[in-house]
């Protein structure tokens, strides 16, 4: 499989403070982890997405991100749904 191409597999949701966080698994090929925190504005319909990756593989990596986030259409979605 393409380095480029790893889909996100079991995700660790620890709830925080106003939002989310969404750890992934480190990816056996990459020694790429990636975390996303989701953060609700307490004042105005408003959210914050904070994308991060780890490098926990033994040599450097050079990354170029992109991250195309996705919700269900319609613009609600319970973060307690096993569909996450």
């Amino acid at each position: 499989m393409p380095r480029t191409d790893n889909p996100d597999g079991n995700v660790n949701v620890t709830e925080v403070s106003n939002g989310i966080i969404l750890d992934a698994a480190t990816e056996p090929g990459t020694g790429i982890r990636k975390r996303i925190e989701v953060h609700l504005d307490r004042d105005r319909a408003s959210l914050t997405l904070t994308h991060t990756l780890f490098n926990e593989g033994m040599l450097p990596v050079e990354l170029a991100p992109w991250a195309i986030t996705q919700f269900r259409l319609g613009g609600n979605h319970d973060p307690a749904d096993a569909g996450w």
